[in-house]
């Protein structure tokens, strides 16, 4: 759909060209606290370093799996420029130029923009100890790492060396648009791979680089003809429901980045997606994000997310606009208003951070849509997620397979909230590291259906894998049938374990029933603390109550260390266990 808009005679423009420093009405008619602060932050960036990555800070994650040592100092680089060229945009008065030109500098002397975990050129195997400069890989990164100088000498270009100007365009041709054109990687998918964010993140980056320099047309032509492709292929393989398999912390690396792919393209060719913009299934990868949001900054999260998967801004304010999404539109001026610097995960983006400054006027003023009432039922087929909301609850069922993208293995739990309490948690995911997309991936706790609400059979828990999944039983607005049996390999001798998920505005009551030589074992996982009183349990302001044949009930105390997971959850979680006979039927209820 994508290949036959961009196959329309167009003549290929720049983009952001009214976005340049020469350009000063935009600049200078921003929100007074919106430039103060863009200035303020290129001060704090005056005076940091541009640290030289060494090649032993590169082979760190190669011996030793940490990713952390060498990309923080990595990304803290490309965020230092991204501050220091919106400050120079603002100021105009040159002050800040010879720190962007070091920091320019500083980048393009590094002799890899890849990341070490990404440095390999076949899709999932170890990273290579060292990179190789006469194959550049194009890794989320890279390609960022290429927006970022293209998108920065675009802006200050009449203000810069033209030498240093000059340089940079070399770099980029040789590093991002002629490895592009000339090689192929898998997240083109352009020979029936399976896609992920990869393909809508690397693609925006691409066209951005490929809009924002000075280069021939055809160079640019064919540019966007092979990212066209990619992005169909991308199309081609999402739900027509428009569920993200990998969560909704992806939503913003998978479905926003869609809408940048798009939004450079219609700058660079003109109004050309109009009727795509009408499409239902653009219309539902949209909406997506709004049909998992709980409240406030919390969201239904699955797979490779976090609770807190970041709040919502000026790109998804703008997808919105361009569907005619209301609820996108609300959270996302709600979420700018109450946070207009907070950047996210990529506040080294300098395309991001652009987009939110120039449109920090209409964020500020455009009236807030009427509330919208969240859908009591959502079922996406594509994954296998079924989404209830009623009376204080808001639930979500995972079914589908344990082959998602980023996948955990968590068929058949559940998630469930009351207002912005959450009761029973996906725990999510901790830093990564060499582990995290390894054989040893599963070796991690909480990528483990043992940490997740779905009964097991001990030792034994549930397989990875499109081959292990739920038979989807029966769905409507207010139940859910599972059995899941196939989630289980062969060692754990279940016969059937069918799992019915009822819910009413006044509780939530799942009944188990196993037939099989094991005995099951349920897992409950919680932020707080419940007391047991024999087999019911008791929260703040909730409780459990077990009906049925309990044999044991265990809760056990699960310190928390990992960063992300302490900043979701703090330091500790719960896990209650329950053992039983073949059947247990659970309630969960909150005090009125």
């Amino acid at each position: 759909m994508i290949t036959a808009a961009v196959n329309k005679p167009a003549t290929a423009k720049q983009v952001f060209k009214n976005f340049q420093i020469g350009k000063r009405q935009l600049w200078e008619s921003l929100p007074p606290h919106i430039a103060a602060g863009l200035t303020q932050e290129g001060e704090e960036a005056l005076g940091k370093p541009w640290p030289f990555l060494t090649l032993t800070l590169f082979q760190d994650y190669f011996y030793t799996g940490n990713r952390k040592r060498y990309e923080e100092l990595y990304f803290a680089k490309r965020k230092n420029l991204c501050s220091l060229v919106l400050a120079e945009c603002v100021e105009n008065k040159g002050r800040f130029l010879d720190s962007i030109s070091e920091g320019i500098w500083s980048i393009i002397s590094e002799v890899s923009w890849v990341l070490p975990a990404h440095n390999t050129y076949k899709r999932d195997t170890h990273a290579l100890p060292i990179p190789l400069t006469d194959k550049p890989i194009l890794d989320l990164f890279a390609c960022e790492t290429g927006a970022l100088l293209s998108t920065t000498i675009h802006l200050l270009k009449e203000v810069l060396d033209p030498l240093l100007v000059r340089t940079v365009s070399d770099q980029l041709d040789l590093r991002i648009l002629t490895p592009y054109l000339d090689d192929y990687v898998w997240w083109m998918g352009l020979k029936g791979e399976t896609l992920n964010n990869w393909t809508t993140w690397c693609t925006q980056n691409i066209l951005i680089t490929a809009f924002t320099l000075d280069i021939k047309e055809t160079i640019v032509k064919e540019l966007y003809h092979k990212s066209a492709k990619s992005l169909d292929a991308w199309l081609d393989q999402y739900g027509d429901d428009g569920c993200c398999d990998e969560g909704p912390s992806y939503y913003h690396h998978a479905a926003s980045c869609l809408w940048g792919c798009l939004y450079i393209l219609e700058e660079g060719l003109g109004p050309i997606f109009t009727k795509l913009y009408q499409q239902e299934k653009i219309k539902n990868i949209a909406a997506y994000i709004m049909n998992v949001h709980v409240a406030d900054d919390l969201y239904l999260n699955y797979a490779d997310s976090l609770p807190k998967a970041g709040r919502l801004g000026v790109r998804e304010y703008l997808f919105g606009k361009t569907v005619k999404n209301p609820s996108l539109i609300r959270q996302a001026l709600l979420d700018y208003r109450i946070h207009p610097f907070e950047k996210g995960d990529n506040d080294y983006n300098l395309f991001y951070r652009l987009l939110a400054a120039v449109h920090s006027e209409e964020l500020l003023t455009t009236p807030l849509p009427k509330e919208e009432k969240k859908p009591s039922f959502i079922w996406y087929q594509s994954v296998g997620l079924a989404i209830y909301r009623r009376g204080p609850f808001t639930l979500a069922v995972k079914a589908g397979n344990n082959g998602d993208s980023h996948n955990h293995n968590d068929t058949g739990s559940i998630i469930l909230y009351a207002g912005k309490k959450p009761l029973l948690i996906d725990v999510g995911v901790g830093t990564y590291t060499s582990l995290t997309f390894s054989p040893k991936r599963y070796h991690i706790w909480t990528m483990q259906s043992a940490y997740h609400n779905v009964v097991n059979f001990p030792p034994i828990g549930q397989e990875a894998g499109k081959d292990f999944g739920a038979t989807l039983l029966f769905v409507n607005d207010a139940k859910i049938v599972l059995e899941l049996r196939g989630a289980y390999p062969e060692e754990a001798k279940v016969k059937s374990y069918i799992r019915t998920v009822t819910i009413t505005p006044e509780k939530v009551m799942v009944h188990e029933f196993v037939e099989g030589t094991k005995e099951p074992m349920l897992t409950l996982m919680s932020p707080e603390r419940c007391t047991a009183k024999e087999f019911d349990l008791v929260g703040d302001g909730w409780n459990i109550t077990v009906d049925g044949n309990p044999i044991e009930l265990v809760v056990t105390q699960l310190c928390v260390e990992d960063p992300p997971l302490v900043a979701a959850w703090g330091n500790e979680l719960y896990r209650t266990t329950i053992t039983f006979d073949t059947q247990l039927t659970w309630c969960v209820s909150v005090n009125s």
